[in-house]
């Protein structure tokens, strides 16, 4: 519920649902979304820096 003087934040307004079963719902990223993909990459290489296939 919103407050007087303050706006909706709608969180994921272009989700997707498939029809399929278990349902499964996707969510676009945003340009914000795809600002972090460095990060998430950084990340990722961080994590499996030196394992056995990784």
């Amino acid at each position: 519920m919103a407050t007087p003087g303050r706006a909706c934040w709608n969180p994921a307004p272009d989700r997707r649902r498939t029809a399929s079963w278990p349902a499964r719902v996707s969510y676009p990223l945003t340009e914000r979304g795809y600002a972090l993909l460095p990060v998430l990459r950084a990340m990722w290489d961080w994590g499996t820096d030196g394992r056995p296939g990784g």
